[in-house]
């Protein structure tokens, strides 16, 4: 039986005490984020690039360079929330969108889910961007994004193992 505790809320995470028994019958007290999850969207313009981010990340007080991503608000599924963030991130709209999907980040201390989802048949779209965030949008081909990875100039874990997820289902397609 597993006994919850909330340290700390904010915004919609909230900081847990769990006490529980693993499966080797040890007896523990796990402190998690207890997080909503998240999409992350994966969007292909008509040349084929990738719409990415240039994001300033205060937690890590740095630029990185991702997809548009964001957590999901209280009764929004993760394609409802996969189209709100690529509009507010992105000023874009999707026509055709393929969920290819979900990962696990932080497993460590954080129950975040990703849902993946792949976009194309772009088009400009209005959309509001949190008060925190400072973006930059730009294109690259996925040459340039492998590049970019290699080179560590990408070092996001959610945009690289998206990307990967995202090659690897249409690489499995075209077989």
């Amino acid at each position: 039986m597993e006994k919850e505790t909330q340290i700390y809320h904010w915004k919609r995470f909230d900081l847990i005490e769990r006490d529980m028994v693993l499966p080797n019958d040890k007896k523990i007290t796990h402190t998690l984020v207890k997080h909503p999850g998240a999409s992350v969207i994966i969007p292909i313009d008509a040349k084929g690039n990738l719409v990415m981010l240039k994001q300033f990340r205060p937690a890590i007080n740095s630029w990185i360079i991702e997809f548009a991503a964001g957590t999901i608000e209280e009764g929004e599924d993760h394609q409802a929330c996969a189209i709100r963030e690529l509009a507010e991130e992105c000023g874009l709209a999707a026509k055709k969108w393929q969920y290819i999907g979900d990962t696990i980040v932080t497993p460590g201390f954080c129950d975040e889910r990703l849902h993946c989802y792949l976009c194309s048949d772009l088009m400009p779209a209005v959309g509001e961007m949190d008060e925190d965030e400072v973006i930059e949008t730009f294109a690259m081909s996925p040459q340039e994004f492998e590049q970019a990875v290699v080179s560590q100039e990408i070092i996001d874990s959610k945009t690289i193992t998206s990307y990967f997820k995202a090659k690897l289902a249409l690489d499995t397609q075209r077989e």
